[in-house]
């Protein structure tokens, strides 16, 4: 068995596409509308208190 035939049967094997999956999964959940949108607030939260300090109008 060559090295290129054990790479390709360890890349088909059931752990690596358990693996995949679990990424895929993954990402998934994090580009989700809900996180997404929870990161735009946070952001915008955030811009707020930065342009209430006294440093930022000060400046």
């Amino acid at each position: 068995m060559s090295i290129l035939d054990k790479v390709k049967e360890f890349a088909e094997s059931e752990e690596v596409q358990k693996g995949i999956q679990k990424v895929k999964e993954n990402t998934e959940e994090i580009l989700s509308e809900e996180n997404v949108n929870k990161c735009v607030n946070r952001a915008k939260e955030a811009a707020t208190t930065i342009s209430e300090s006294d440093t930022y109008k000060k400046a």
